[in-house]
């Protein structure tokens, strides 16, 4: 999960709506980047670090959003959440950009999403706006933010 200030200090959450041709909520607005994790090498096993290191590759390989803050990943895991859907356990990490970065909107070769859209997370309604959105991501939402 995204999460940046404006000029101002209002606070926002990156959130993309998925494309069609994804396995699980089609259309669906989620927090971005999402993804899964491949193995570590070997047999090692996994870690925060290796998470971390695979956060990074989402942000920059779905979003575009590469900035020195966001390779130093000193972010800690936030929470755990079983999605029956996707049939995964989701690792939720913060990460906090100092400053409101421009994202490039989605490509061909960023296949996943359709949208990108910084949300005002202290806006009343926001969430609900947007359309459809993920379960996982309404359950975030409210846990962290509030209805």
């Amino acid at each position: 999960m995204l999460t940046t200030r404006d000029p101002a200090g209002r606070p926002f959450v990156l959130l993309g709506r998925r494309n069609a041709s994804t396995r699980v909520y089609r259309g669906m607005w989620e927090l971005g980047p999402s993804g899964s994790v491949a193995p570590p090498p070997g047999d090692r096993p996994t870690d925060v670090a290796h998470l971390r290191r695979a956060l990074l590759e989402e942000i920059r390989e779905e979003i575009g959003v590469v900035a020195a803050e966001a390779v130093r990943l000193d972010a800690d895991p936030i929470g755990l959440l079983h999605d029956p859907a996707a049939c995964s356990l989701d690792v939720v990490f913060r990460v906090r950009l100092p400053d409101l970065p421009a994202i490039k909107q989605p490509t061909p070769a960023s296949w996943e999403y359709d949208e990108l859209r910084w949300l005002p997370i202290d806006e009343p309604g926001a969430l609900d706006r947007l359309g459809p959105v993920a379960l996982p991501t309404r359950t975030m939402w409210v846990a962290l933010f509030g209805a």
